[in-house]
């Protein structure tokens, strides 16, 4: 199994949060858009060999502030059992798009 894109990252987790990838890719800073954002860079840094720059990058932000987000994503994850529950199923859908052999 390969791993996942972070262009599919990003599209498993526009559509499990509802938000459009443009706005994911915004300069927009409401919760309802930095928290999937901060899920992407998690999944993105966790699950392929992107740096952090490239992952920045994808998104037209600095390497500084996706590793702020990316760490403050971390901990909300781990005290946020909603949250937690959201990740896993993303990871899960994203199981099942390598299955099928991509996206």
């Amino acid at each position: 199994m390969r791993a996942p894109s972070i262009e599919q990252i990003t599209d498993v987790v526009a559509q499990e949060w509802s938000v459009p990838v443009a706005l994911l890719r915004s300069e927009q800073r409401t919760v309802s858009v930095t928290e999937p954002r901060g899920v992407i860079y998690v999944l993105a840094r966790e699950r392929t060999d992107l740096t952090w720059a490239a992952i920045a990058a994808h998104f037209g932000r600095g390497v500084r502030g996706a590793i702020d987000a990316h760490h403050a994503t971390v901990a909300r994850i781990a005290k946020d059992k909603q949250l937690r529950a959201r990740v896993r199923k993303v990871l899960a859908q994203l199981a099942q798009t390598e299955r099928k052999g991509g996206g």
